[in-house]
This record gives structure tokens, C-alpha cells and sequence, in this order.
């Protein structure tokens, strides 16, 4: 029996803090979206490549069509920079897409309140899909207001606004910070089989034992050998998703595994054939899941 520790597949947090920087985005008056990237991820989209946020207005005084928000760089943005005329409590922000190394649209749209959407979104398609979510701090824009956005993956001329003088706005600037995926070790000695004549697997015993390391999971589960040796992150989510029967909570130091959780019993080992079980830790931030993968194979 070996154990091959993959790639973390990590997650992103970013933040998208509305305040007072001034910038060229935005015409007098207002405040063009800056400020910088923190961190980095182990992904197809890493955490510095987000370069702005894009959505609409609906039912906002003196705003209407699209928005963008500014995460990184100085490229033009696709719309005019996001703002909103102070005390307008009526008004609403949708997310309908993401910036990076190209557009990635939202589906479904997230219509922002101040708490996350019950379900993320996804973004993108095929190998470069991803999760996001994002809340407001504040949906009564009463003063400058922060958009916080999550992101999980596995582990690129501006249109100016004249603000109309009977209004004052509130103003933005942002913020992204990497979310870890978690990065224990792990120890299978413990872990025990027996074959009959036939190279069938009668028994497994014993456990596999999560070491702690600095920064921790919140459940795992076990994917039945559908996982391909490199994974992409909608492949991963999948697999956890649909292994609800091996889907356990983690508590306490160090973790353990049962062997008869792995489900390895009856199952053959003749003419050199193995058994591949994907051990998936799981930490979750506002719904959107970073993933740590373990690759155990059970061999004659």
C-alpha cells in the first residue's frame, strides 16, 4: 500500500473594499477602485491575476447598466467604476462576472445582500471553472461599503463618470487576501489487509492518521477511485459532493481514518491489479470549499 500527497487545490478570498483612494477610473467627484494583492495561490487563477469585479444596477438613483470594480492592475476596466449616491438604500448590486486573464461570467448572477449566498456561484467553464460568493458590509450605503468576494480554485480606454453635483457618492478602493487550503501529513502504517487465494481483499483494519499541521480541515470524505491522478477543481467538488456516505466531520488533533471507511472489501488484486481511494480534506469559507488531496493505493 503507498500514499501519494497531491497538490493542495486552494481557495481565494477576495475583498473589495469601497473607500476613499483617488484614482482614474471615475470622473470628479468620485474614486476610481485600487489598492493591492496579497498572497498567492496554488491554481490555474491565482490570486494576483483577479483584476476587476463586473455588475449591475438595478433600482439605484442616478445609476444604471454596469459597473466594475477594481481588485488589481491598471487595465482599462470593461464598465465605468462602481459607485453608489450616498443613503440610496433601495439600490441593488449584482455580480455578473469576474475579470482575470480573461472574462469569467457568473452563474447564476449574485445579487449582493450583507450575508453570503446560500449556494456560490460558478464561474467560467471545462478546466478553468471555479466557485465564488460575495456579501456587502453594508446594503444601506450610508457611508463607504466593502464588498467581500470568495473564490475557490485547484490546487488577466476607462469609461468615465460624471458625478451628476446634486449627489454625493460613496467611493472604493480593494483589497484581496489569500484563504489556505488545509496541509496536514499523513501516516498509513496503521492501515491493515488481508487477501485470500485469489487476491481478493477479505479484511481491512486499522487507521490512517491525519498529522496537524498548520492549518486545519473541517471534514473529509473518500472518493471511490473515480478522481483522475490530477483532478480539476470542478472534479474534486464533484467527488466530495457525491461521497455523502464517507463524508465525516473533523474534531479534535490529529484525525483519524478508519480502514473500513475506505470500502476496499471484496474487491481483487489479481495479476498486479491495485485499488485507488482519494482521501479529500475539506475547508470551507461562506460555502466555497479549498481541498487537500491524499492518493492511497492498495496493492499486493
Amino acid at each position: 500500500m503507498k500514499v501519494t500527497k497531491l497538490a493542495a487545490i486552494g481557495a481565494v478570498m477576495g475583498m473589495c473594499v469601497l473607500g476613499g483612494c483617488a484614482g482614474a477610473d471615475v470622473g470628479a467627484g468620485e474614486t476610481a477602485p485600487t489598492g493591492e494583492v496579497l498572497g498567492t495561490a496554488t491554481s490555474a487563477l491565482s490570486n494576483g491575476s483577479v483584476q476587476w469585479i463586473n455588475g449591475t444596477y438595478t433600482n439605484c438613483v442616478n445609476k444604471t447598466g454596469n459597473w466594475s470594480a477594481r481588485v488589481s492592475g491598471a487595465a482599462p476596466m470593461d464598465n465605468a467604476a462602481l459607485s453608489v449616491v450616498q443613503n440610496d438604500n433601495t439600490c441593488v448590486l449584482t455580480v455578473t462576472g469576474i475579470y482575470a486573464d480573461q472574462a469569467y461570467a457568473a452563474t447564476p448572477s449574485i445579487v449582493l445582500g450583507t450575508s453570503y449566498a446560500v449556494t456560490p456561484s460558478f464561474f467560467g467553464t471545462g478546466a478553468a471553472q471555479f466557485t465564488a460568493n460575495a456579501k456587502l458590509d453594508s446594503n444601506q450605503f450610508a457611508a463607504d461599503f466593502q464588498i467581500s468576494l470568495v473564490y475557490g480554485d485547484i490546487s488577466t480606454t476607462p469609461t468615465n463618470h460624471v458625478v451628476n453635483s446634486a449627489y454625493a457618492t460613496v467611493q472604493a478602493s480593494t483589497v484581496a487576501t489569500y484563504v489556505t487550503a488545509p496541509n496536514y501529513s499523513i501516516n498509513v502504517s496503521g492501515l491493515q489487509f488481508q487477501l485470500d487465494a485469489l487476491k481478493i481483499i477479505t479484511s481491512v483494519g486499522g487507521t490512517a492518521t491525519l498529522a496537524d499541521g498548520s492549518v486545519l480541515g473541517s471534514q473529509y470524505a473518500i472518493d471511490m477511485g473515480t478522481l483522475p491522478a490530477n483532478p480539476t477543481y470542478a472534479q474534486v467538488q464533484l467527488a466530495y459532493t457525491v461521497a455523502l456516505l464517507t463524508q465525516k466531520p473533523i474534531s479534535g488533533a490529529n484525525p483519524v481514518v478508519n480502514g473500513s471507511q475506505f470500502n476496499v472489501v471484496g474487491l481483487s488484486l489479481l495479476g498486479g491489479a491495485t485499488q485507488v481511494r482519494t482521501l479529500i480534506v475539506q475547508r470551507s469559507v461562506a460555502g466555497v470549499a479549498a481541498y487537500q488531496l491524499f492518493r492511497i493505493t492498495f496493492q499486493s
